[in-house]
């Protein structure tokens, strides 16, 4: 299982609900509370990864570093007494929750230094309760939630009251100590506090680039020990790393030195614990739920629900029991997540649309003004019905009526031919050549002609820096996608451009069923914005743009 199988179990999930709430009709309103609740709980699924440790271990930059980039304020100042959720966000946004109110204030996340270090905001006078930031990174996109506490052992005694007080929040732990002074006495005391609640915790040392090789081994060893007398043979799972170089790696692209930052063996080590503990916890959890509902259905009223809600747990269980299944891929760390622009509609549709406006404003007013040209438009009989339709909503009521009457009289005179033609049997055959098509419709060549300057250029892209290209390819649609395959003569520059777009189409389907999961459990206000656009994005790259690709 990978972490697309526990979403795709959990949309199966609620496939099996809505086939029970179908059968009932909405005025049911104990049973629709009971199907509400259920989707509820699957769209709710959020896993709080709680960061805890002294100030300065360097709990945000690390964040920062898993994130991709420098979102979360950093320095040697304390924090003040603010918790920080980080969620996922199809923007960069920050959320300001004030204490005493119900009040939000949303703020740039540039800004949000202004509220939750000490230097912007000393002593909280601000009185925040909570910063809630979302960013767009793929860690966080399945429901994983990074919480930032203020850093223990400052002077600024609310901070470790406030940190202490939202560890009952935590899924699981994250404390982060440092090669420089390795668990304080803050740090084993809190280690302590949270040592019987059963829940999961890790430990990162971080700053290994600040200590030499040779020192690092003995430093882990140390903080080994102090767990171990702590937690006997449970002790938690202990990361060395450098937040500072695996940030920087992930900025470069240097996978080498994003793997000896150790920032990849904790991500996994945290994508391990969410698929093997919790995911199946929560799973199993579920399908309980749902067979509790199931069992109270009339007998009229179950049909196949018992079976498919069977084989749906069957195959979560055998997964959490270590066996394989076709569906499963083995989890590298943490994939890239395509860029934004890469879900922006097809840029080949886009050259031809650009093309077929820019002619159709220019050649409707040549229509208007010149006879010479409404002659030749009325030689090629005009346009094809798909652009016809286009011209009108680009040309003016006096320019159509300019434009057409010559066509109409050219096609009169054909048919009065026509009627006095002895071979009139054959003529239905030489009326269905009339309409224009391509090489008498102007704007069917001019688009056939962008259309292959355009497949060309993405090509030659590709052809030439792949890697490059493919990062800031658009969505291509399925119709310019086939054309755009055929222009590829090297197998595996084909193949890697196959998975990009199997990519972006799982990518579409997991908003379009999360934004329907939400609806049912009414979360809209929850929709990120990629979920609200998912049904368009996935119209546009299935058919295309409407005004370039004719049906």
């Amino acid at each position: 299982m990978n972490l697309r199988d526990y979403e795709q179990y959990k949309f199966a999930l609620a496939d099996v609900v809505r086939a029970m709430a179908d059968q009932f009709e909405s005025t049911e309103s104990e049973w629709q509370k009971r199907f509400h609740d259920l989707f509820a709980r699957l769209a709710d699924d959020r896993f709080n990864l709680v960061f805890i440790g002294r100030f300065s271990r360097g709990k945000s930059s690390l964040m920062n570093a898993m994130i991709g980039r420098p979102c979360l304020p950093v320095g040697v100042v304390p924090l003040t007494s603010v918790i920080t959720t980080v969620s996922y966000g199809s923007k960069d946004n920050a959320v300001l929750r004030l204490r005493g109110s119900t009040l939000t204030q949303e703020i740039p996340i540039a800004a949000l230094a202004q509220y939750v270090t000490q230097q912007g905001n000393p002593g909280n006078r601000k009185r925040i309760e909570v910063a809630e930031v979302q960013v767009r990174a793929d860690v966080l996109r399945r429901g994983l939630q990074f919480v930032d506490t203020p850093g223990l052992g400052s002077a600024i005694a609310e901070n470790t009251r406030t940190t202490e007080s939202f560890l009952r929040e935590a899924d699981a732990f994250l404390v982060v100590t440092s090669f420089e002074s390795p668990l304080s006495e803050e740090e084993i005391r809190i280690l302590r506090k949270v040592a019987p609640s059963a829940r999961k915790i890790f430990v990162a040392i971080n700053k290994q680039d600040l200590v030499k090789p040779e020192e690092r081994d003995d430093v882990a060893a140390f903080v080994r020990g102090q767990l171990a007398a702590i937690f006997g043979e449970n002790a938690p799972r202990v990361f060395a790393l450098s937040a500072r170089d695996g940030l920087e790696a992930r900025a470069e692209k240097d996978a080498v030195r994003l793997r000896d930052s150790g920032l990849i063996d904790l991500e996994q080590g945290l994508i391990d614990f969410l698929l093997t503990e919790k995911a199946a916890r929560f799973l199993t959890r579920m399908c309980e739920r749902i067979a509790e509902v199931a069992r109270l259905l009339p007998k009229a009223k179950k049909g196949d629900i018992t079976q498919r809600l069977g084989a749906v747990a069957s195959r979560i269980a055998a997964q959490a029991a270590g066996q394989r299944f076709q569906c499963e891929t083995p989890e590298q760390g943490l994939p890239a997540l395509p860029a934004l622009h890469q879900f922006n509609p097809c840029e080949i549709c886009a050259d031809i649309d650009e093309a077929q406006w820019s002619f159709l404003r220019d050649f409707q007013l040549r229509l208007s003004g010149d006879p010479q040209e409404r002659q030749r438009f009325a030689e090629h009989r005009g346009l094809c019905g798909f652009h016809a339709w286009l011209l009108e909503s680009v040309a003016a009521d006096y320019a159509l009526c300019m434009s057409f009457p010559p066509v109409l009289d050219r096609l009169a005179a054909w048919l009065r031919a026509e009627a006095a033609n002895a071979d009139l049997l054959e003529t239905p055959k030489r009326i269905r050549a009339l309409p224009p098509g391509r090489g008498s419709c102007v704007l069917c060549d001019l688009r056939a002609a962008a259309e292959s300057n355009a497949i060309s250029a993405v090509a030659a892209r590709l052809a030439g820096d792949e890697a490059r290209a493919l990062e800031s390819l658009s969505a291509i649609c399925l119709p310019h996608f086939g054309r755009l395959a055929e222009a590829l003569r090297d197998p595996q520059q084909l193949a890697r451009l196959l998975e990009h777009q199997a990519t972006l189409f799982e990518r579409l389907s997991e908003d379009m069923r999360r934004r329907a999961l939400k609806y049912n459990a009414r979360r809209r206000g929850d929709d990120s914005e990629e979920e609200e656009s998912a049904g368009r994005r996935a119209l546009l790259i299935l058919a295309g743009f409407r005004n370039v690709n004719p049906s």
